[in-house]
């Protein structure tokens, strides 16, 4: 049940994150890519495992990436897509080691 409302989250995510642009005043390409960027990336930190050494390096990594990107624009639609890739990208790995019940 867990993995179920895990997948269904991160789906509902996913195209709120498409959608969204369309009916309000978000950048799709800006949200969209720092979503897909942030996710993408956390989600090879976790598949590499967390107490890993490149591990540490990748997260350090985007963050430096991230704060020097943020100190010449500070955009909403990056922070927001940054901020979600990740919920995200734990959702997703969440969900496949979650055993079936």
């Amino acid at each position: 049940m867990k993995k179920k409302i895990l997948i269904f989250l991160n789906i509902t995510v996913f195209f709120v994150i498409v959608i969204l642009p369309f009916y309000t005043n978000f950048n799709f390409l800006k949200l969209y890519l720092s979503y897909l960027f942030s996710f993408l990336w956390f989600l090879m930190i976790a598949l590499i495992g967390i107490k890993s050494g490149l591990a540490y390096f990748l997260f350090a990594s985007y963050i430096t990436f991230l704060f020097v990107f943020l100190s010449f624009i500070i955009d909403t639609n990056v922070i927001l897509g940054s901020v979600i890739g990740p919920i995200s990208a734990c959702m997703f790995y969440l969900s496949r080691i979650i055993n079936n019940e």
